[in-house]
């Protein structure tokens, strides 16, 4: 009759045909169509990611003369929905790019779920902070929900419980609290999720579903929970009256959960109690539960169970392969192996993957292509060995190239330095000697470090055994070298020190006055190889001597000068000195002097972090007069601090005073210790300087997203110019407001080829004045980000086209 060509027929026609999954149908009636309008176009879209056809997809979407967010948001959630989760990312990008339409709230639930099924955190956070700027800072429960199931796929589940509790309490529906439940569940966190349970039972009308229930049972099978997940399968079973409550998954984690807990015996009963046929499900979760346990009998049935439903079923058979080398039964583990050969079924290669410094990394089982796979595996030989020497692991070394392991010893070796050992610092040495090491380096007051490992076996010269320690004293370092004798390693090591103490010969002969034994006397007759805190307590002994040793040495040296400071200065608890010299540098004599103030810093920082008191030390160091000059050089000073301080202020741009002729350290030290407690006090001042232009900027930015809250040195906001959205973070010196803070922009709608958001070059040039009310500061400042917007939005652009 020619209806179909009219586009609103054609349209519903095209529809219809899209439900039935019948796609040749609908793309005639599309063709067919006159002038097909882009509800037309998105309903054929649709139906084409419905079926994987992503190409026709795609090049349907790139030729539309126009998209609405309905197109955008069909595209997003296609292929959210058939796991092209990284697709589904780049086209949100792609939509913000474009700049002509505006995500609604129907986008970023499609978004958000795909970065859950990636776990980026970190773009997941700027995707998060762009539905803040589009939608405000109440979002509706869809978008809500996407996010909290992101963040505890992410493992950060204090911000998944942060945007839960953001909620109006009569928005939360059942999604809302099964998505807390299954992410404390996931994150081995049972008895958050039964409380977080109680408290919907408790505070609301909502009645548990069979998700509710599923994931309360899984936080209890994985956190141990025994008696209370049984005890809530039970009250299922008799208090609720819901029929479809109880599916064949609940059934199976209690087998699940009873089979890895040993008890064999209840989970047979219960299947044979259950109202249904127990499916393939149920007697793998007890196949597992007999891996765990070594019950090769029951595992046996099990399997047999599997493969009569499923002859091919790989992961059964590698189970009781797994069950059998358990149990050491290497004749069964064979027979297995050799029959999938002969079936030709193959084990699926398990892969990992991980987000480390904002790139994701993917790992396989027995991964050899990793980019890092050398320092990976160095690792690995050196656990493997360990546990070899120690008989732990039996003679299955296979489950080391699981893809999870090689994950977590890829986290060790990348993560970057913060307050941890170097990476791989102990690969090469025998295990008892890395064991010493690791103790030592992790254990330690002072700091510990080595360098130069290099071996003195002379069979195997990749087995180290000799290094160089680095030990702090008087503000500086000295250097001993350790000679283990590998061949031999059941006796303490022998220490050669360096070329400044030639001298130095520890003593373990002369008792003390006291009567009671040194550390060291104490390290060396009760050495044990296998013992890993004797070499610590050993180092320790050593420096005691050392500090006596040096304390003699400067008292010795004929200079008046010296010997008066001595006498001024030793009164002071936890002084240092130390008497260097050597033919090419001239005699001098070092004191490390802690300076004593009124003032506990650690008691003026509101909410400080601090473990430790802050210490500030002077170091001095005075030139030996020589019998032909006539006059003494004055000292060389420097200030010293732990660097946890530098946080508050950096006692590098303290000045210190002039050193006047005649002077001594009892004059100096009074004058410099007053002088520093007034820089103290200006830096605790400006912490509230700092946090006061933070609020300042808030007026005309929002609320920041994030604002480091003890020192107030960093501050991010997120910002806009038209569609383009970017956050603004701002790091401030402690030299604030005379130093200006800088800027750096990181755009939320621009990722590079890591997925990694573009950002700028960091911004010091802008309009400043010490003098300007804080409120004038961050006026002047937000004047400045509206021109800069413009130019990092180009610079954006055009580093997305060389990407």
């Amino acid at each position: 009759m020619g209806l179909a060509s009219n586009v609103f027929v054609g349209s519903a026609v095209l529809n219809c045909y899209v439900k039935l999954s019948t796609l040749l149908d609908a793309r005639r009636s599309f063709d067919d169509t006159r002038e097909p309008n882009v509800v037309s176009i998105t309903n054929l879209i649709s139906g084409y990611l419905k079926k994987h056809e992503f190409e026709e997809a795609l090049s349907l979407f790139r030729t539309m003369p126009e998209r609405s967010v309905v197109t955008w948001n069909a595209v997003i959630g296609g292929f959210s929905q058939t796991g092209r989760n990284e697709e589904a990312v780049n086209t949100f990008v792609d939509m913000l790019s474009e700049g002509v339409v505006v995500p609604n709230e129907s986008t970023f639930p499609c978004t958000i779920t795909a970065i859950s099924n990636i776990a980026s955190h970190g773009t997941g956070k700027s995707i998060h902070a762009c539905a803040i700027k589009f939608l405000g800072q109440k979002f509706n429960v869809f978008v809500g929900n996407s996010l909290i199931s992101f963040y505890s796929k992410c493992g950060n589940m204090e911000d998944s419980l942060l945007t839960f509790e953001k909620l109006e309490e009569e928005e939360r529906n059942i999604v809302s609290w099964n998505s807390m439940i299954w992410g404390y569940a996931h994150n081995g966190r049972g008895e958050e999720a039964i409380a977080m349970f109680e408290k919907m039972v408790k505070d609301t009308n909502l009645k548990p579903n069979n998700v509710t229930l599923l994931g309360l049972l899984f936080a209890c099978n994985h956190a141990g929970l025994i008696q209370e997940g049984y005890s809530y399968f039970n009250k299922a079973v008799i208090d609720y009256e819901d029929p479809d409550l109880l599916q064949p998954e609940h059934y199976a984690c209690m087998v699940d959960m009873l089979s890895r807990s040993g008890r064999f015996k209840e989970a047979e009963e219960l299947i044979k109690s259950m109202p249904l046929d127990p499916g393939i499900g149920f007697w793998k979760a007890l196949l597992g539960g007999c891996q765990i346990h070594s019950n090769n009998d029951l595992a046996k049935l099990a399997a047999s169970k599997i493969l009569e439903m499923d002859p091919r079923d790989v992961s059964s058979y590698v189970m009781l392969s797994n069950a059998y080398s358990a149990a050491e039964k290497w004749q069964n583990v064979s027979q297995i192996r050799r029959k999938m050969k002969e079936m030709g079924l193959k084990r699926i290669t398990g892969c990992s993957w991980i987000e480390v410094t904002g790139k994701i990394r993917v790992f396989v089982n027995a991964d050899k292509k990793n980019e890092l796979k050398d320092e990976v595996y160095g690792a690995l030989a050196l656990i493997t060995q360990h546990l070899v020497e120690e008989d732990e692991c039996g003679e299955d070394l296979s489950l080391f190239f699981n893809s999870n392991f090689l994950a977590f010893l890829h986290i060790d070796n990348l993560s970057s330095g913060r307050d941890r050992d170097p990476p791989m610092a102990y690969e090469g040495f025998p295990p008892l000697i890395a064991d010493q090491l690791h103790y030592l380096l992790n254990h330690s007051p002072d700091s510990i470090k080595i360098e130069n490992v290099w071996s003195g076996n002379k069979f195997n010269p990749k087995i180290l055994d000799r290094f160089t320690l680095v030990i702090p004293y008087c503000l500086d370092t000295i250097k001993w070298d350790v000679i283990y004798n590998s061949e031999y390693a059941v006796t303490p090591p022998d220490f050669i020190f360096g070329p400044d103490d030639e001298d130095f010969m520890p003593c373990t002969t002369v008792v003390p006055e006291d009567g009671q034994i040194s550390s060291l006397d104490k390290a060396l007759s009760e050495w044990d190889n296998e013992d890993s805190t004797l070499l610590l307590v050993l180092i320790q002994g050593l420096r005691d001597q050392y500090v006596a040793y040096q304390r003699r040495r400067v008292g010795q040296i004929d200079d008046d000068r010296v010997k008066f400071e001595i006498s001024t200065v030793l009164t002071r608890k936890g002084i240092e000195m130390q008497m260097t010299s050597g033919v090419e540098k001239p005699e001098e004599v070092k004191f490390a002097v802690p300076l004593v103030m009124d003032l506990d810093i650690n008691k003026m920082v509101v909410a400080c972090p601090w473990m430790h008191k802050q210490k500030i030390y002077l170091q001095v160091v005075y030139p030996i007069l020589r019998k032909y000059e006539s006059a003494p050089s004055p000292p060389r000073l420097r200030l010293i601090s732990s660097s946890e301080l530098k946080a508050l202020f950096s006692v590098e741009d303290v000045k210190l005073s002039s050193w006047m002729d005649g002077m001594c350290l009892a004059e100096y030290l009074p004058h410099l210790e007053e002088a520093l407690e007034r820089q103290i006090l200006e830096a605790v001042t400006a912490i509230d300087l700092r946090r006061s232009f933070i609020e300042a900027l808030a007026v005309f930015l929002g609320r920041p997203l994030e604002a480091e809250p003890t020192f107030c040195r960093k501050a991010s906001f997120l910002a806009a110019s038209g569609a383009f959205t970017f956050v603004v973070n701002f790091f401030f010196s402690t030299q604030f407001p005379k130093q200006q803070p800088t800027l750096m922009l990181q755009s939320c709608q621009h990722l590079n080829q890591l997925s990694v958001p573009v950002k700028s070059n960091l911004l010091t040039e802008f309009p400043w004045s010490p003098r300007w009310e804080v409120a004038r500061m961050a006026e002047r400042v937000c004047d400045f980000l509206t021109d800069e917007a413009l130019n990092f939005k180009k610079y954006c652009n055009e580093a997305l086209l060389q990407y």
